[in-house]
């Protein structure tokens, strides 16, 4: 677990304070989907920027990586 940065972009008075995030996952296929899907049910608002799934070789393993921004309520 890394700690979140948070968002280097402008704030806009309007625009409610965000945090940037990294998720990095190893698992089956079937429970890497379950936790994409689970991102809707979130309690904040995300805004997903990228999801990466691919398999290393040379474990024989599926990793996902999940980067977006986590906004804080005002």
């Amino acid at each position: 677990i890394n700690k979140a940065q948070l968002s280097k972009a402008e704030q806009k008075d309007k625009e409610a304070p965000s945090f940037e995030f990294t998720i990095g996952l190893e698992g089956s296929y079937d429970s890497m989907i379950d936790l994409a899907t689970s991102l809707t049910d979130f309690d904040r608002i995300v805004k997903i920027d990228q999801i990466s799934l691919f398999k290393d070789s040379n474990r024989g393993v599926l990793l996902m990586n999940i980067t977006g921004i986590g906004y804080f309520k005002q």
